[in-house]
């Protein structure tokens, strides 16, 4: 064996265990990855195709399983998880990756023999030269033409490797949310194919430059310095403060390290921004809740607006007394998370704090999210609730979450959402402002839990988010609903997670 394709195996290898552990393990592929990466000393070159072949792999799953099924003569529940895993990795190479045929069908062998004992090499090698007999498009034909064309989710699910009733959820997401017939849509396309094949593409990394604490454009130099010039990167398409990389580690940035920036995709910036953004600060002072906040980018973004805004000067506006931000996490780990990313503005002793009498002061708690309206009873100007949720809007970031996720997660969600809510509504001022944030397009969690809120509590009402979002993008155009109210963000059209965004108003 050859030095080069040695290292062609080992690669492989490396793959093969990574992709096995996050099933084993029930390990998530954004943080697994990158720590066997580092510990295993991969080389440079092997990093990215080890990358593509894992979450590849994870994210194809679904359509992987039927061509092995359809090639094996059994369900792939009746493999063995190790053969199946490395089947996996082998139909991925072949059919996505386009690796030659000859070399994915001796590795996914060599494999079997050296990490599946109990598995037969002849089944693994007969499923393979099977599999390689097609092109991924034809097998995508001849697997779709098996499935009644009057059950059109089904198909969209085999190809475009999304479980059913995960398809069915973002087409009743899409039909609801309020934009044009063609929206996001191609010539040979739907909107929801769109949105499917989006999700299946990887997310990009966006980094948010921290208003008060760092410009974009200095940002930008620290990028083209740590990576002495080989790193793309663009700025953002709607928040004036998004960075997007590529080929650089955002943890190897100075700013990343001070915590002056941090990793944040668009939707999420645009969720914070329409609620510091929603009016003016009252320059006597106000008191905002980050009830859900953890791991604190949205927090410290907040954070820096606060600041940003109260230390203005301006003969028009007078300067604000100081905002101070309580950001709740209960669970202790992410609670730390939150601190670290809002060290500027707690720890005043370090050189890149900000002073505390110049307009923001913070504090961390680790309360019950569902206890907070008793402890803060109209106590809050703002209130932001990111609550916990199903997370189906970030998909591409954790690919085999799709796979893992069930139905009835669901309801257990929305009961701790509405709880949530409810707690927020106690804390609110009269005149106060509520976002309701979530990762996920689910109308059990987005719109009709608003509504739902909206009738518990008649003194609250919807705002129209669009002119504020639309007001926080000076760049592009963001694509907007047709009707008053609510956003959904949608991944094919706005380039971003599919962020929920609900702006509601107490009376006062």
């Amino acid at each position: 064996m050859s030095v080069t394709s040695h290292r062609e195996q080992s690669a492989r290898s490396a793959a093969f265990r990574i992709i096995h552990r996050i099933h084993s393990d029930d390990a998530f592929s954004n943080l697994l990855l990158p720590q066997e990466l580092d510990r295993l000393h991969v080389p440079a070159q092997d990093r990215a195709f080890i990358t593509d072949a894992v979450y590849g792999s994870l994210r194809w799953q679904g359509f992987l399983d039927a061509v092995i099924a359809a090639v094996a003569h059994r369900p792939v529940e009746k493999v063995d998880a190790v053969s199946l895993d490395i089947l996996r990795l082998g139909v991925y190479q072949a059919l996505f990756m386009h690796s030659a045929d000859y070399a994915v069908v001796s590795t996914t062998v060599d494999l079997g023999k050296n990490g599946a004992p109990h598995s037969s090499p002849g089944f693994l090698n007969a499923v393979m030269r099977a599999v390689t007999s097609r092109t991924r498009q034809e097998w995508e034909a001849m697997l779709v033409s098996r499935i009644p064309k009057n059950n059109p989710d089904r198909r969209l699910a085999l190809r475009y490797s999304h479980p059913q009733w995960i398809v069915e959820k973002f087409r009743e997401s899409w039909n609801y949310a309020g934009y044009s017939l063609e929206s996001g849509q191609s010539n040979s396309s739907s909107p929801l194919e769109e949105l499917l094949a989006a999700d299946n593409e990887p997310a990009e990394v966006v980094l948010c430059a921290r208003p008060g604490l760092i410009t974009v454009k200095d940002l930008v130099a620290q990028v083209q310095q740590s990576s002495g010039g080989t790193a793309r990167w663009a700025t953002g398409s709607y928040s004036p403060y998004a960075l997007h990389v590529k080929g650089l580690d955002p943890g190897s940035l100075p700013a990343v390290r001070q915590n002056l920036a941090g990793a944040e995709d668009e939707g999420s910036q645009l969720a914070a921004l329409a609620l510091a953004k929603a009016r003016k600060i009252n320059p006597a002072g106000e008191q905002w809740l980050d009830m859900c906040a953890g791991p604190g980018g949205k927090a410290a973004l907040l954070a820096a607006c606060a600041y940003q805004e109260t230390s203005a000067e301006s003969p028009l506006y007078p300067r604000a007394r100081a905002v101070t931000l309580i950001a709740n996490e209960p669970a202790h780990h992410r609670a730390n998370l939150v601190r670290k990313n809002l060290s500027a503005f707690i720890e005043p002793g370090r050189a890149q704090a900000i002073p505390q009498q110049t307009g923001i002061i913070s504090h961390v708690t680790e309360w019950d999210g569902r206890d907070i309206g008793e402890k803060y009873r109209q106590a809050c100007d703002r209130i932001l609730v990111d609550a916990p949720c199903s997370g189906l809007g970030a998909l591409r970031r954790r690919p085999e979450s799709r796979w893992r996720k069930q139905p009835e997660d669901i309801a257990n969600l929305t009961t701790l959402q509405m709880r949530l809510l409810d707690s927020a509504y106690l804390a609110l001022k009269p005149g106060g402002i509520l976002a309701y944030v979530t990762c996920s397009p689910v109308l059990a969690e987005t719109s009709h839990q608003v509504d739902a809120l909206l009738n518990r509590h008649p003194d609250l009402s919807r705002l129209d988010t669009r002119p504020i979002v639309a007001s926080i993008s000076s760049k592009n155009d963001i694509p907007l609903p047709g009707r008053p109210g609510d956003i959904q963000l949608f991944e094919h059209l706005h380039g971003t997670d599919q962020m929920f965004i609900s702006l509601l108003v107490k009376k006062g």
